[in-house]
């Protein structure tokens, strides 16, 4: 994941971790590296 932005890199690992179809999903800091409202809006969820 060398050469990707911040956001890019977390977008790409949690695609990669939705692969396997899981049921349960933990996010450590999922907001951080994000734009302020897509943060706001994952926090709302």
């Amino acid at each position: 994941m060398k050469g990707l932005f911040l956001a890019m890199a977390q977008r790409l690992g949690i695609a990669v971790a939705l692969l396997g179809d899981p049921d349960v999903l933990l996010l450590d800091e999922p907001v951080r590296g994000r734009q302020p409202r897509a943060a706001c809006l994952m926090a709302a969820t």
